[in-house]
């Protein structure tokens, strides 16, 4: 008997507890909620809410969030009720929301994915700057590319930083790192920036502009021109506008020579520069990408440079000859002059290395036009090729000059003869033996 009075105590002190958490969840928890939804547009609560002043005297500083935390960790109020469960996810029906049962779940998959998402829509990668924040008023929104009114003003930058450098959200939860890596998130900034903003802008560059001498002071904008008016102007796409092209080409000649290790450039990096025609010294320009490339261009043309003075490749034959854009108005001849004069600057080559390099380009300029040419039906043959000769023989005589100056060396003895040896031949041997090399 006295156990029956004991069970029938205990049911009735449950009976009445669930009475009362019936009064507080429909009368305080389930409002509560609503004013917060109403207020900030979803459910999940932080701990520290506390209902405000202006919600009326019967819910003014009621503490939803400890009431909140409590249901999270210890199911108070929903612990075998699916009713008052379903109750709270009923608050944010009409616009999508439900409760919140795991607070970091709900700010990666309902802030840091959506507003990532918006992000790339909006900037054509993923690459976030770390003060970047979502913008904060619904004006400033597409209509196709729109976020929920609690994500505006969202601190995007500083949760991508965290995910980077410490792991948050990720550690252990593969399904956020795979819906990372479906947004291509980047997690290397310094790789990204390399691979997805330098190494394309320069291709960009080059394939606008026949070259890699950048000005010091070039920026992609919107869309790139091609100086020679070759063809249409190219659009750039968004995560390239704004590269400081100038400014980042000077960093890297610096990051090649500098003292700290860290920061110097890797030797692939430098490989990969140099196999698109990167320029360390800026002063290599004219000589490598303009003087070379049209004395190979024209005397493959023509078996010989024109012998005017004045004479400059033009866009007519730059387009129909399919010459590099480089050469476009370049004074060659009175160039050659100038540095038959002893007034050219080599850049980084020296004067004997650079007049042998002009050699080696004449050579094969004629070697590809007489790989072409018939002597038998050609008028001009003899003419460009006697031409041919006079320019071979006065760098030869000029490379022997210089060698002269430079005797002591053993390398410059071997210059001296090699030169000397060619400039005493006839015109016919010399062209011949510059053909067969």
């Amino acid at each position: 008997m006295l156990n029956d009075a004991r069970a029938s105590v205990a049911s009735a002190r449950d009976a009445a507890r669930l009475a009362r958490s019936q009064v507080t969840f429909e009368e305080e928890v389930l409002p509560a909620l609503r004013r917060f939804y109403a207020e900030r547009g979803h459910l999940n609560v932080p701990r520290s809410y506390v209902v405000p002043e202006d919600a009326g005297p019967h819910l003014a500083g009621y503490r939803l969030g400890d009431r909140v935390d409590r249901m999270r960790s210890r199911g108070d109020y929903v612990r075998g009720s699916e009713e008052r469960m379903r109750a709270l996810d009923a608050v944010g029906a009409a616009t999508g929301e439900t409760f919140a049962w795991d607070d970091e779940d709900w700010v990666f998959y309902k802030q840091v994915i959506p507003c990532l998402r918006y992000y790339v829509k909006a900037h054509e990668h993923a690459n976030v700057p770390m003060a970047y924040r979502t913008p904060a008023s619904a004006e400033m929104y597409e209509s196709t590319n729109a976020l929920k009114r609690y994500n505006f003003g969202f601190a995007l930058g500083k949760r991508v930083n965290d995910i980077r450098a410490k792991g948050t959200f990720i550690e252990g939860r593969p399904d956020r790192f795979d819906a990372l890596c479906n947004l291509e998130f980047v997690w290397d900034d310094e790789e990204y920036n390399w691979w997805s903003r330098i190494v394309p802008a320069l291709e960009l560059f080059r394939s606008m502009h026949g070259h890699l001498h950048v000005p010091a002071r070039f920026v992609l904008g919107e869309r790139v021109e091609c100086p020679v008016g070759a063809h249409d102007a190219v659009y750039v796409r968004k995560n390239l506008q704004g590269v400081d092209l100038g400014s980042a080409v000077a960093q890297l000649r610096r990051l090649r020579t500098t003292d700290d290790e860290k920061k110097r450039l890797s030797p692939s990096r430098v490989r990969h520069l140099e196999r698109m025609g990167f320029l360390w010294d800026k002063r290599d320009y004219d000589f490598q990408c303009r003087l070379l490339p049209a004395i190979r261009h024209l005397t493959m043309t023509y078996g010989s440079l024109p012998k005017a003075l004045t004479f400059r490749p033009n866009l007519d034959y730059i387009l129909r000859k399919n010459a590099p854009k480089a050469i476009f108005d370049y004074p060659i001849v009175s160039r050659l002059l100038l540095i038959e004069s002893g007034a050219y600057d080599f850049g980084g080559m020296s004067p004997a290395d650079g007049v042998t390099e002009i050699i080696k380009a004449f050579k094969l300029g004629r070697q590809a036009y007489d790989a072409t040419a018939d002597p038998t039906t050609d008028p001009k043959y003899e003419q460009t090729r006697a031409h041919f000769a006079l320019w071979l023989r006065r760098f030869y005589q000029m490379r022997t000059r210089i060698a002269n100056r430079n005797r002591a060396g053993t390398a410059a003895d071997e210059t001296v003869a090699d030169g000397t040896a060619d400039a005493d031949v006839r015109d016919d041997e010399l062209v011949d033996d510059a053909v067969k090399q």
